[in-house]
């Protein structure tokens, strides 16, 4: 690493859990297999 870099920087730390997301679309029925999908 560059020494400036090293003794201007702050700490960073990243949140390294993700928070997986879904979407369902409102066209999609509960008679539809995308919906039993995005329950199970």
């Amino acid at each position: 690493m560059h020494p400036n870099l090293i003794a201007q920087s702050i700490s960073f730390y990243a949140e390294a859990d993700s928070f997986p997301c879904a979407v369902l679309a409102p066209d999609v029925t509960p008679d539809d297999a995308e919906f039993d999908l995005f329950i199970k």
